[in-house]
């Protein structure tokens, strides 16, 4: 589902060829975000999990490899397994408070704008390996459960992991290049050892 988004100012002197691929791209960035919106109520339990909402799609697997998505917010969503490998996120993307009862792959991915995954719960694997964050990316007080990947991953601008807890294996021989804070962050096996610089607060490993 590659995308190129439209020119965000058209020439003046644009030829009616440029005009009609840019109205192209205006037309299905509409539908690509309605398409969007319905995803993401579809997979919105609902404030009682254990009372979901009739539309909810329960046990959900959802596949958006080499997706491009805009502005992508499933805010409270509960996926079990979810594939992002190498799609493009533009714009600010949101998975505050979402479950992956299963495991999510978001290998090669490349989000272009801000980050944002408070509260969220990886009960599975999460699989960042070579993912490209150009924003701000926000992990703070989230949950994995399971082995939390991200080898070779690359953070150009902030990254943050405040209160964050890793119950399995964490990998990170990641490229940090601006602000990383991981204060608070508890790590149940250990500490990766390129990451007790970034703890303000003593690190919090279960077995020490």
């Amino acid at each position: 589902m590659p995308y190129t988004l439209p020119d965000a100012h058209l020439p003046e002197d644009a030829d009616d060829t440029a005009r009609d691929v840019q109205e192209q791209r205006v037309q299905e960035r509409e539908v690509r975000l309605t398409a969007q919106r319905i995803l993401s109520t579809r997979l919105y339990p609902g404030r009682n999990p254990d009372h979901p909402h009739e539309t909810f799609w329960a046990n959900m697997n959802l596949d958006l490899t080499g997706a491009t998505l805009i502005d992508f917010h499933p805010i409270g969503c509960r996926i079990n397994i979810g594939r992002f490998d190498g799609a493009t996120f533009t714009g600010t993307t949101r998975f505050d408070d979402a479950t992956f009862t299963g495991h999510a792959w978001f290998e090669h991915a490349t989000f272009t704008g801000e980050a944002h995954y408070p509260d969220a719960t990886f009960n599975g694997r999460a699989m960042f390996s070579h993912a490209t964050f150009t924003g701000d990316v926000w992990f703070n007080r989230v949950t994995f459960t399971g082995t939390a990947w991200f080898s070779r991953a690359t953070f150009a601008e902030g990254a943050f992991y405040i209160d964050t807890t890793f119950a399995g294996d964490a990998l990170f021989n990641a490229t940090f290049t601006a602000t990383t804070n991981f204060d608070g962050a508890t790590f149940h096996v250990l500490v990766p050892p390129n990451i007790r610089r970034f703890m303000g607060r003593p690190p919090q490993d279960s077995n020490t």
